[in-house]
């Protein structure tokens, strides 16, 4: 069992540095949304113009997830179930 738990700690290594890198290679992100939306924005980055006729679609959807990540993030802020000592 002990060699298996390792194995799960070389398969980790490459997903935790894709994240980071992701994340603008800071190790912690403040914000659990951040890594999603700063995905979203460079896909939008790296293939505008490279998408044809799906590209209107694609920016929407890109744009959605942007939009979303936003919105929970200021739900999440004003909820009184913040986490935070009232």
């Amino acid at each position: 069992m002990c060699w298996c738990s390792r194995l799960d700690g070389v398969r980790k290594g490459p997903r935790l540095a894709a994240w980071r890198e992701v994340a603008g290679g800071s190790p912690r992100s403040e914000e659990p949304l951040t890594p999603i939306k700063l995905a979203a924005q460079r896909l939008q980055r790296r293939l505008t113009g490279r998408l044809g006729e799906d590209a209107p679609l694609f920016d929407e959807c890109t744009q959605v997830i942007i939009n979303q990540a936003d919105e929970i993030k200021t739900w999440s802020m004003n909820s009184p179930v913040s986490g935070s000592p009232s």
